[in-house]
C-alpha cells in the first residue's frame, strides 16, 4: 500500500495551495486547486489500488480516503462545482474522508498522553502519623495538668478552711 498526503496551506504570496507528497519521499508536488492534487493522486496510485491519501488542513489531520473513494470524490466535486477552498470540509461532510484515526495514531496518542501523565504525576508524600499522636497526647497532658491544678486549689482551699474553723 502506498501512502500519500495532500496538505493544504498558503504560499509566500498568500495564495492557497495543495501539496501532494508520497510517504517516505521528500518531494512535494504543488497544485493551485484541490481537484488537481486529487487527480494526480489517482494517477500516481493507479498501479496500487490499495493506496490511501491522508488530508491535512490548517496544520491538522482531517482524515483519509481510499483510492476508490478518491474517484467518487473527484466526480462529486466536478458535479457539484465545489470550490477548492471548501472541498475538504465538503468531503468530510459527505463522509468520503474518513476522519477516524488508525490504530497506530491511537497508540501514539495514548503514548503521548501517558508520557505527559507520567511527567505531571505528583507522587504522594508520606506523612508520619506520630505527629497526630503527639498532638493528641499533648492535649491529654494539658487537661490532666489542669485537673491536677484544680484539685490542688480545692485541697488547699479545704485545708485553709479546716485550719481556721
Amino acid at each position: 500500500m502506498r501512502k500519500f498526503y495532500i496538505i493544504e496551506k498558503t504560499d509566500d504570496e498568500e495564495k492557497q495551495i495543495w501539496q501532494l507528497k508520497e510517504a517516505k519521499i521528500n518531494e512535494y508536488l504543488t497544485f493551485y486547486s484541490f481537484n488537481e492534487s486529487l487527480e494526480k493522486f489517482i494517477e500516481l496510485a493507479k498501479d496500487d489500488e490499495s493506496s490511501r491519501v491522508w488530508f491535512h488542513q490548517n496544520g491538522a489531520f482531517r482524515g483519509s480516503m481510499s483510492f476508490e473513494k478518491a474517484h467518487t470524490a473527484l466526480e462529486l466535486l466536478h458535479e457539484e462545482h465545489i470550490e477548492s477552498e471548501s472541498a475538504t470540509e465538503y468531503l468530510v461532510s459527505k463522509s468520503l474522508i474518513e476522519s477516524t484515526s488508525t490504530k497506530k495514531e491511537e497508540d501514539k496518542e495514548q503514548q503521548v498522553t501517558q508520557e505527559i501523565t507520567n511527567e505531571t504525576k505528583i507522587y504522594p508524600t508520606i506523612v508520619s502519623s506520630e505527629k497526630e499522636k503527639t498532638s493528641k497526647w499533648f492535649w491529654v497532658l494539658i487537661w490532666i495538668l489542669i485537673v491536677l491544678i484544680l484539685i490542688c486549689i480545692a485541697l488547699t482551699s479545704f485545708g485553709i478552711y479546716k485550719l481556721y474553723n
